[in-house]
């Protein structure tokens, strides 16, 4: 395959021959599974061939999930030749064609086993070149959210229709057609990109085609598609900042609006003749939006903090949008409208500020600001992209995704490229920090960070997150433009941020990194020595291309800094294997999480690790001061001269920190060593923040708005409203605002909770109760056909229930899937949300942010009130503090906090007018503990049921397939009630 001049991959091209392929297996093990059934199809000039498709005894029986999502059998596959058999025609088939495939190393990896287990061996496929279309996928199109193939089928039954319209997912032929109309689809993709990203590509994949051959030869066949044959781009020719951002993602172009030019009255922009009604089609006219419009554009005006609980179906993103909009160019007063989730934000950039320009006319101004992490930086990502000598493949991948992405991305933020995994980590190599250089930047003038300020100051309204919000308290208000009206949305997680924020942390694996940038670490030169991780010449940065000139002022510094550095470096690893001993003596024999608290009256750390906190405190403080004198000698001259300086200040606070962590003499605060199977942290934080964001927060802003779903319990404010600082603060009493969602919870939901489950025990495994609600789920989700998420408050329990019941369920012919045994947050959802039968077992992420609307989600079922963990650090110190006050701690923290989670787990179900279905509790303390009323006046008003296990099953299938002509179910009306006997709350199920 190789051919004189192309290197070990030699070319590929989509218009010459090549084999997709594609298989299907008993499981992910190929020493263990086996082939089920192997389908592939020759290409000729980009268009589909012959066929080869072939069923397999694996030997062993079928697994039930296999059986589920193939639609194959035991009885279907043992009919068929076994994998020895059936080799000679498939390696006859695939020649020495180049091999395309979707994940194409898991597929080649049990290709390769049952070659050596059929006698033929390994070396028949060495000269196939590989390319895989999911690795070229996450490449070429780096901002988007799924690159499962199941996805992409779907996408090109549009595009090109015919057979792969009719393609069913998990079945090896049909598969393998799709990976080859993807690979036709990326291969013009890859053309577009143009001649300086495909050439900056081959010069990023030079140094690696005998380990990466596939994504080099196709890069080869791209660029010279595009400009023949020319020879590779030096280094300086990588990937600088796109064009201009694009009208309406930041701040839309137009002219300026005139202050006072508000246009209609905003009590009529919701009515069904005001702005919207006139801009959208099909628009609801709904009270509550207009009503929580009327109310935050009146605390705008005079001043003030108001507290809104807006319920599913409000529109509460517009209803803050149009007064915050108004209020600005009336008065050119900024306002910032503050999210937790990235999800969020990206709501608000493409679908609700469009809409709202839409409606107004004319563009609106805004823009999003991100804290620095948030952004690629131009300077770090040319020091990392010299390095394509010194690249391993983790890197080599995440360079190629970043180089196309910048190539295109208007705003550099790193969200857009979905990162996942091993990327993550990496992200950081490239990512904006505090060791910014500004202005003496030689990317300063093309900045992603300093364009994205520079665009918020310019704008009416800022989008940013509560950690930015609460970064920029720490930073004396330099990292947002100047506001003075703060609206909060999803606002039920603005203490917990804040709590990180102003707390401590010292992590074992970020104080690592942090010292090698100073210190040479795996045979690179310190960030500060010669900036680009190609110098070979070491501190000297006499060698290799970006080294010239970025020398040290004296080479004496250079190794002192080293001596310093590798001081510093022998003291921390001092300290946390002094704490890896703490962890080890606490834990003994048992696995898993390891939360242990110290200080403030608690257990005091061994005299040995505050010693050697001491020596590494003071070894940091050494490093600092050393660096601190390099940046003076010349800050300006010499490139690193900035960076020194930024790198004395992080380590002086790095020192700081652990200093304090390890004395844990604060009262006020709380302390703890977190062992999770990752690194080592100490922690620190305030027991409370409200304090803080009153004097920090509140009392800098002119109006400050609260906006969640879920702020109210039992109708009150005063959990929320306290713990955020609001009580108390400079604005006096706040106004609070309760709205019910729109939507008819009565006709469209029902809450059912069995009456003959047993109780929970204190702890989260409570074997009895396990097995009680594995029964359960056994009995009504595949009476009902799946259509459901199951909502754990522990990994644990999930596990334990999943061990229980999910052999039985996928028998029954159910698609369970699991957080963390079947895969992440985001291949669930997708499960969720398109395949048949689903049901997905979540704990804490999927409790809120989940939106699927329609039929797929049918049933939620909450396996357990939840309550707060009572010894985790920060809530156990908050619950000590509430009782030293005379308060009870369950009925101030736990209780609330339990309430609000419930809330938000509810709300996952009905998330349209058109939605029905059922939630179940199975945690009986809801009608059993008097306390339950509390959860219960909370939720929407559904109607209610409770019952034994079997009529419960009864009652919900019932109530999901026998709707009446007007939508309710036909039981529906005969509403069971809920009545007080003897002062509790007791369920009547007749």
């Amino acid at each position: 395959m190789t051919r004189d001049g192309e290197g070990p991959g030699g070319i590929f091209a989509i218009g010459s021959d090549w084999v997709s392929l594609d298989l299907e297996t008993t499981g992910l093990d190929p020493e263990q599974d086996r082939i089920i059934e192997i389908g592939a199809v020759r290409w000729h000039g980009g268009r589909p061939g012959e066929r080869f498709a072939a069923l397999v005894d694996p030997g062993c029986p079928l697994p039930l999930r296999i059986g589920a999502i193939t639609g194959l059998s035991d009885v279907e596959l043992a009919a068929k030749p076994q994998i020895e058999e059936t080799v000679p025609a498939l390696l006859d088939f695939l020649g020495d064609l180049p091999l395309v495939g979707h994940n194409l190393a898991f597929d080649m990896a049990f290709l390769r086993r049952a070659l050596a287990d059929a006698g033929s061996g390994a070396p028949s496929l060495a000269g196939n070149l590989l390319i895989d279309t999911l690795l070229l996928s996450r490449i070429l199109f780096p901002r988007r959210p799924s690159h499962a193939l199941e996805v992409f089928a779907a996408e090109l039954a549009l595009e090109v229709g015919g057979e792969i319209g009719l393609a069913r997912p998990h079945r090896a032929l049909d598969d393998a057609l799709v990976a080859g109309y993807l690979a036709c689809r990326l291969w013009r993709e890859g053309l577009a990109y143009g001649p300086k990203v495909l050439g900056a590509a081959g010069f990023w994949l030079q140094p690696a085609q005998e380990q990466m051959p596939g994504l080099a030869a196709f890069a080869h066949g791209l660029r010279t598609g595009v400009v023949g044959d020319a020879a590779g781009p030096a280094p300086s020719a990588g990937p600088g900042p796109s064009a201009p951002p694009a009208e309406g993602v930041l701040v839309p172009a137009g002219p300026p609006v005139k202050r006072g030019a508000v246009g209609p009255h905003l009590t009529a922009a919701f009515g069904p003749d005001g702005l919207f009604a006139a801009a959208m089609d099909g628009f609801e006219v709904r009270p509550e939006q207009e009503r929580m419009c009327t109310e935050i554009a009146g605390v705008m005006t005079s001043g003030g903090a108001l507290a809104v609980e807006a319920g599913t179906g409000v529109g509460k993103s517009l209803a803050y949008l149009l007064p915050s909009v108004a209020v600005a160019e009336q008065t050119g007063e900024r306002v910032v409208i503050s999210t937790h989730t990235v999800t969020l934000q990206d709501q608000l950039v493409e679908r609700e500020f469009p809409l709202l320009s839409r409606a107004l006319g004319r563009p609106a101004s805004y823009a999003v600001l991100k804290g620095r992490s948030n952004y690629l930086c131009l300077r770090k990502w040319d020091d990392f992209f010299s390095g394509s000598l010194v690249a391993d493949e983790a890197e080599r991948l995440f360079g190629l995704r970043v180089l196309f992405w910048s190539a295109r991305t208007a705003t550099g933020d790193g969200a857009e490229l979905n990162l996942y995994g091993e990327e993550e980590p990496l992200w950081d190599m490239v990512a904006g920090d505090d060791r910014c250089w500004g202005f003496s930047c030689p990317r300063a003038r093309e900045c992603f960070i300093s364009r994205a300020r520079e665009t918020a100051a310019k704008a009416d309204v800022v989008i940013a997150n509560h950690a930015l919000v609460c970064s920029d308290l720490l930073a004396d208000g330099r990292l947002l433009p100047e506001y003075i009206h703060l609206i909060i949305d999803e606002a039920h997680h603005l203490e917990q941020v804040a709590t990180d924020h102003f707390g401590l942390v010292a992590d074992q694996d970020e104080l690592a990194r942090l010292i090698s940038n100073a210190v040479p670490a795996r045979g690179r030169p310190a960030r500060v020595f010669g900036g680009s991780p190609a110098v070979s010449g070491g501190a000297s940065g006499s060698g290799g291309a970006g080294g010239a000139g970025r020398a040290w002022p004296e080479p004496a510094d250079a190794l002192e800094t080293a001596r310093l550095g590798q001081g510093a470096q022998a003291a921390a690893r001092r300290l946390f294997s002094e704490l890896s001993e703490v962890t080890r003596l606490r834990r003994g024999d048992e696995a898993g999480t390891l939360e242990l608290r110290y200080g403030a009256g608690k257990a005091e750390l061994p005299a040995a690790v505050v010693r050697a906190g001491t020596e590494t405190a003071e070894a940091l403080r050494a490093l600092a001061k050393k660096l601190g004198a390099v940046a003076e000698k010349a800050p300006q001259a010499h490139p690193g001269g900035p960076e020194a300086a930024n790198l004395s200040r992080d380590l002086g606070i790095q020192a700081r920190d652990i200093e304090a962590l390890c004395k844990a003499e604060d009262t006020d605060w709380v302390y703890w060593l977190a062992d999770v199977g990752g690194p080592l942290r100490l922690h620190g934080a305030p027991v409370s923040v409200s304090a803080i964001l009153r004097d920090r927060l509140w009392s800098k802003v002119k109006s400050a708005t609260l906006v969640s779903a879920t702020l109210a319990v039992e109708g009150s404010f005063k959990h929320i409203l306290g713990r955020a600082g609001l009580l108390d603060s400079a604005h006096g009493q706040p106004r609070t605002l309760l709205l019910e969602s729109p939507f008819d919870f009565r006709a469209q939901a029902l809450l059912c909770v069995p009456s003959d489950l047993p109780l929970p025990g204190g702890n989260e495994g409570d074997s009895a109760y396990c097995a009680a609600v594995a029964a359960f789920l056994a009995d009504l989700l595949p009476a009902i056909g799946g259509r459901s998420l199951v909502l754990f408050t522990s990994h644990r329990m999930l596990r334990q229930i999943h061990g229980l019941v999910g052999s039985e369920l996928m028998g029954q012919g159910l698609n369970l899937l699991a957080q963390g045994i079947d895969g992440g947050r985001t291949r669930l959802l997708r499960a969720l949300r398109n395949e048949e039968k689903a049901v997905v077992f979540g704990t804490s992420t999927f409790w809120e942010g989940i939106d699927v609307k329609g039929p797929q989600l049918s049933c939620l079922i909450i396996a357990r009130l939840p309550f707060p963990r009572p010894d985790e650090p920060l809530f156990a110190a908050r619950a000590e503090r509430l009782e030293r006050e005379g308060q009870s701690s369950f009925g101030n923290l736990s209780l609330p906090q339990a309430v609000l989670r419930l809330k938000q787990g509810f709300g996952r179900l009905i998330r349209s007018a058109g939605d029905r279905g059922a939630v179940v509790v199975l945690d009986g303390r809801i009608v059993r503990r008097a306390y339950g009323r509390a959860f219960i006046a909370s939720l929407p008003p559904a109607t209610k049921f409770a019952g034994a296990t079997r009529a419960v099953t009864r009652r919900i299938r019932s109530w999901l397939g026998a709707a009446g002509t007007d939508g309710v179910a036909g039981v529906g009306r005969a509403a069971v009630t809920w009545v007080k006997v003897a002062g509790k709350e007791k369920p009547d199920a007749n």
